[in-house]
């Protein structure tokens, strides 16, 4: 984190008018823009936390696994906003439909914290992995009443500056609330997920994982959700206003017909903006599935 100057990649955005300026909507503060995922920086520390992991995944799981890394979001929480937090829920990378199985696939999900000074946090409820969802399934998110059943049992993990967690994506977590005080400079978290399966299938197709990287567009963020968002559905509906006013600093291209930025933003390639470096074969490697 010492090498990554963080007014240097966001300078490099271009899908905004002052890249400077308002970046994001929302207090949530995650980034669905193609250069947050594919600026050059951004990729480096993607690629180093890759190979600290894989030493560390091997002596846990062993021989006979492969491993592929899934591009995921960076969250910026801004001074001065807040979050009335989220309710538990476990995410659902792949299809869980027929009841999960660590025997032969396991998808880990987790953060890294990218401040060198100040810890994050994690709430969550221990050992809800190898628990059914109350609801049946494996749903993203769960009612407010299930939720309130695993309050009681929650716990919170620290995270400290410059480093990173990882589990089992079924583990029931939340969001925590927050204030981000005004005196505080932004607080930056990369969201890290990985795939790991006895039969080298990959998370979803390598041919959308490959157009995504060649046009440099916008991952898929699960198995629902086929991109990530630029900002939750909710905040259209409730801050309308908000996301006009964000919009203003969006290149018309990111548009849409109607002024607001685009929920689901264009890949540069499409937008007619400049690509940033190809990637690598090591980088295309790290997504395909490997030999752990």
């Amino acid at each position: 984190m010492r090498s990554f100057d963080s007014a240097v990649f966001f300078s490099e955005m271009r899908e905004f008018v002052n890249p400077l300026g308002q970046r994001n909507a929302g207090a949530f503060g995650a980034y669905g823009n193609a250069s947050s995922f594919h600026q050059p920086q951004m990729r480096r520390l993607r690629s180093g936390l890759y190979a600290k992991m894989k030493p560390i995944l091997k002596g846990i799981y062993g021989d006979g696994w492969f491993v592929q890394f899934l591009i995921d979001r960076l969250s910026e929480r801004l001074p001065g906003t807040s979050l009335s937090g989220d309710i538990f829920h476990r995410d659902a990378t792949i299809d869980y439909s027929a009841g999960p199985d660590e025997s032969t696939v396991v998808v880990l999900g987790g953060f890294f914290n990218m401040s060198l000074t100040e810890t994050q946090f994690l709430s969550c409820v221990p050992g809800t992995q190898n628990e059914p969802n109350p609801d049946g399934g494996f749903s993203k998110r769960m009612s407010k009443l299930d939720a309130a059943t695993f309050k009681p049992r929650s716990e919170i993990v620290e995270v400290p500056p410059n480093s990173l967690i990882l589990y089992n994506e079924l583990l029931i977590h939340e969001d925590q609330a927050f204030k981000r005080p005004l005196d505080l400079p932004s607080c930056l978290r990369l969201y890290i997920k990985c795939h790991l399966s006895r039969t080298g299938v990959p998370a979803y197709p390598m041919s959308e994982i490959i157009e995504t990287i060649r046009t440099q567009g916008v991952p898929r963020l699960n198995l629902k959700d086929k991109y990530a968002p630029m900002y939750g559905s909710s905040l259209m509906r409730f801050h309308k206003k908000k996301v006009l006013e964000f919009s203003q600093n969006v290149k018309p291209n990111f548009r849409g017909a109607d002024g607001f930025v685009k929920r689901k933003m264009d890949s540069l390639y499409d937008a007619g903006e400049e690509l940033f470096l190809d990637y690598t074969a090591d980088e295309i490697a790290d997504l395909t599935p490997n030999v752990l």
